[in-house]
């Protein structure tokens, strides 16, 4: 037996990624926002915004599967005055489309020491607007306290704040998006909603099926060439398919 002790090396310096998000309770418990593991049996479907701009199509890849599927809401987040694009539209029926009415800190609406817009929803059978708030002095805060990673201009974290603070008045889940701030420990904002890659959305959505005793992820059939059927299910109850 080898007396060798193996050496460990602790990395430098400060994480920008965290290895994984967790959706927040709603800013708001009651029965417009209720919460998606409540106490009492009666979960509700998982809310994800999509961020149009930086994921203007359908993303191939294991995210796409899940369209259709009654345990998980897509709604689209658009900027205000902005075209929906019609490959989301040709692949969702009937999404809730949140307009998002902000624009640059300088075009904002003040409001004390808050910039503040309007988010308007349109749909067949839905249409409101809701007011959304965001201290932009958090931003520039982080923007100087940033020493490591890929660089964040305090406009992407401005915008980040804002998507954010849309996605919570309306009670969306988690912002799924590619712009650079996604997931980063360095921006203060997704700490309010989380923010996911495509890719890592796919491991929260396997989360909410395990929660709510749901794990079948993809059922797959076809004809055998000798004759029979053939089925093929894949399952998010185990940490393999996470």
């Amino acid at each position: 037996m080898s007396d060798t002790v193996p050496a460990i090396t602790v990395p430098d310096g400060q994480p920008v990624r965290r290895f994984m998000r967790y959706v927040r309770p709603p800013i708001k418990d009651d029965e417009a926002h209720p919460p998606l593991y409540p106490l009492r049996p009666g979960t509700r479907a998982l809310r994800l915004g999509i961020d149009v701009t930086t994921i203007p199509a359908p993303p191939p890849g294991e995210f796409s599967t899940f369209f259709g599927r009654n345990e998980i809401e897509f709604q689209l987040l658009v900027p205000r005055g902005s075209e929906i694009p019609d490959a989301w539209m040709d692949v969702l029926a009937d999404p809730l489309v949140r307009q998002i009415g902000f624009t640059t800190i300088e075009e904002a609406t003040r409001h004390l020491d808050t910039v503040e817009f309007w988010v308007a929803t349109d749909s067949e059978h839905r249409r409101s607007r809701a007011r959304a708030h965001f201290f932009p002095v958090y931003q520039q805060l982080d923007q100087q306290s940033h020493t490591q990673g890929e660089t964040i201009t305090v406009e992407q974290r401005n915008r980040a704040a804002a998507y954010a603070a849309a996605a919570a008045v309306v009670g969306i889940d988690v912002i799924v998006t590619a712009a650079p701030t996604v997931g980063r420990s360095d921006v203060a904002d997704n700490d309010t909603v989380a923010s996911v890659t495509p890719g890592d959305a796919v491991a929260l959505i396997g989360h909410h099926l395990r929660m709510t005793n749901n794990p079948v992820v993809q059922v797959r059939s076809g004809r055998l060439p000798g004759g029979g059927t053939w089925t093929e299910t894949e399952s998010a109850a185990t940490i393999e398919n996470l």
